[in-house]
């Protein structure tokens, strides 16, 4: 058990950073082999189930080592609420005939619908939108208590 977390602890020391550039950077690292599995085989999903199964094991791979290497405290919130917020959108947009997936799903309640790695696949954009938005160039000016009414508390 000790050899597994100092395994662990070794593998994730790159990825350890305060740098909010590398932040983002190592988010969009992780989102590039689920955009090019999409780019390869995204197509054939849509009359193959199989390649639907290889896209969400893809996703699911690429989650995992993503939640290993670089989580950090309230990440899982994050991709819960992307989960939930941006998989919701999405299967409600169809579900009203907005649009629709050409892509196979393995899950049955989500037949015709939506495949399991789109909804996997919006937790990540949120996560990567957390760190995003977290970057200094999208920080205005500190917040100072100015004691007029809505111009500060």
């Amino acid at each position: 058990m000790v050899s597994r977390i100092a395994f662990l602890a070794k593998l994730r020391h790159p990825f350890e950073t305060n740098d909010p550039g590398r932040r983002v950077a190592y988010e969009v690292l992780f989102m590039v082999p689920a955009i090019v599995a999409v780019g390869i085989f995204g197509r054939a999903a849509a009359s193959d189930v199989a390649y639907t199964i290889i896209l969400t094991i893809i996703f699911t791979v690429t989650i995992i080592f993503r939640f290993l290497l670089v989580n950090e405290k309230g990440d899982w919130l994050f991709f819960l609420v992307g989960i939930i917020a941006g998989g919701g959108n999405d299967l409600s947009s169809m579900i009203n005939g907005v649009y629709n997936y050409t892509s196979l799903t393995v899950l049955p309640f989500l037949s015709g619908l939506m495949p399991a790695w789109m909804i996997a696949f919006w937790g990540q954009v949120f996560l990567l939108f957390r760190k995003l938005f977290n970057h200094p160039w999208f920080k205005g000016p500190g917040f100072k208590k100015d004691k007029e009414f809505l111009r500060g508390w």
